[in-house]
Order: C-alpha cells, then sequence, then structure tokens
C-alpha cells in the first residue's frame, strides 16, 4: 500500500482532474522510482498493472477494472500514455 502522496492542487484543478485521479496521477508520478522500464517501439514504459495500482490505492479503488477506467481517463487528457503487451499495461 502507498502510505503518503504528493497532489499538485494547482495543476489537479488545472487539469480538471477528480481526487481519484489526480491520486492515481500522483501515484505514477513516482512510478519511475521503482518500476521495471520497458522500450515498446523506441519509447520508454514503465511496467505497471492495475492489480498493482489496486493493491498500493485501495482508497481510490481495490478493482482493477475501476483502476483502468481511471487510467483510461488520464490517457484521454493526455496525462499519460500506456501500452499493453502480454495483457499487460505500460506506461
Amino acid at each position: 500500500m502507498q502510505y503518503m502522496l504528493n497532489i499538485n492542487q494547482v495543476r489537479m484543478v488545472e487539469w480538471k482532474l477528480n481526487l481519484q485521479q489526480a491520486v492515481l496521477f500522483a501515484f505514477l508520478y513516482e512510478v519511475p522510482s521503482w518500476a521495471d522500464p520497458v522500450v515498446v517501439d523506441g519509447v520508454g514504459y514503465f511496467r505497471v498493472t492495475k492489480q498493482e495500482v489496486a493493491e498500493a490505492l485501495p482508497a481510490i479503488s481495490t478493482k482493477p477494472d475501476t483502476i483502468k477506467r481511471y487510467m483510461a481517463a488520464l490517457e484521454s487528457t493526455g496525462l499519460i500514455r500506456r501500452v499493453v503487451l502480454c495483457n499487460q499495461p505500460h506506461f
């Protein structure tokens, strides 16, 4: 479980994120410090599964499908890019 998160409220409001999306973005922002890097078509990503996120952020959801919807919302705003390899998402 992730114990501490740093949410930038100015960006949250500017990017029109709800609290769940802001929490997820704050978590994903820290992913490069611990996740395994992967290169896909010359672009760098980090391997993070929706199950890992659900376990790390139970305050926003314990359901991987809900986490997937939050990730899709962040992707639609252009804040993250993701690719799925072997049914495993990478950011």
